[in-house]
């Protein structure tokens, strides 16, 4: 039984749009960003940062399985 609350419907954002990619970055401070576009965030940007990348994958699977997920593992950009 999984203990993780069910955080977002499946492929969608907080504004209900289809997500079609997810991409997981180094966050400049600490941790690691999970960013899907959604234009009515600052930055266009809807952001979730968690402890390490393995955790970013795991909720993009989560949240977004539907989504290509793409990877940079280059330093964070500020």
């Amino acid at each position: 039984m999984n203990s993780q609350p069910n955080l977002a419907p499946a492929d969608m954002t907080i504004s209900d749009r289809q997500v079609n990619e997810v991409v997981v970055r180094r966050d400049q401070h600490a941790g690691w960003r999970l960013e899907v576009p959604d234009e009515n965030r600052p930055g266009g940007v809807f952001a979730t940062i968690v402890v390490d990348k393995e955790s970013a994958l795991k909720l993009a699977a989560d949240m977004y399985p539907t989504a290509k997920v793409r990877v940079v593992d280059g330093p964070p950009t500020t």
